[in-house]
């Protein structure tokens, strides 16, 4: 009995400061001390709406997944470290990144430092994939549906002659997109970004865009 009160108080008290690193009031989320876990390290996923702050000093390391791993709709303000293996920060949905001049955020090897649906980053630190990674990376990915209304025939007149012709294409069509983006952002006034979407539809019609350039705010 003595010996499995000692497992358990040792157990507990390794757990303390992983805990205490990162503690929780409402939304908000602080990290002040060092926190590394063997998957990720801090989220499973399902965190929504918090603002996650990570203090000069601190660290949040996943050794064997994200460093930060969350669903939508999060703002991080980093002034440490963060640092996952596959991803320094995941996100499913929308993630805001303000990263300081101390901030540093790191992928492992053929990782992505922030790998998200929608990245918002403006980073005056350091924000890197690692050898062969990537450092920012976001994608929108869909399904597609149309369908035409009315008649598919068309009635004109042409040198004083009543003409009718059929619209060509299909009434019902469907079909997928996806797209990759991201916006980095040099500067309080400078930014860059590059933006890459295609549609493929069963009609065996496909469009492609892409987009690349500065953005330069006037106040």
């Amino acid at each position: 009995m003595a010996m499995v009160a000692a497992m358990a108080f040792a157990l507990l008290a390794s757990m303390a400061p992983a805990m205490a690193a990162c503690p929780t009031s409402g939304t908000t989320v602080t990290c002040s001390n060092s926190m590394t876990n063997a998957v990720d390290g801090f989220g499973d996923c399902t965190q929504t709406g918090l603002t996650i702050n990570v203090q000069p000093g601190a660290s949040v390391t996943g050794t064997g997944n994200d460093g930060l791993n969350l669903d939508d709709a999060n703002t991080v303000n980093n002034a440490g470290t963060i640092t996952g293996d596959s991803a320094g920060i995941s996100a499913i949905g929308t993630v805001t990144v303000n990263n300081a001049s101390t901030g540093v955020v790191s992928s492992g090897s053929g990782g992505t430092a922030i790998a998200a649906g929608t990245a918002n980053v403006t980073n005056f630190g350091t924000i890197t994939g690692g050898s062969s990674g990537t450092g920012i990376g976001a994608n929108t990915v869909g399904v597609l549906g149309q369908e035409r209304l009315g008649s598919t025939t068309i009635n004109t007149v042409l040198i004083g002659q009543n003409l009718s012709f059929a619209a060509p294409g299909q009434n019902n069509v469907g079909g997928a997109y996806a797209g990759l983006g991201f916006d980095y952002r040099m500067s309080q006034l400078i930014s860059l970004f590059t933006k890459v979407e295609g549609t493929v539809m069963t009609d065996n019609s496909v469009t492609g865009i892409a987009q690349g350039g500065v953005r330069v705010s006037l106040n």
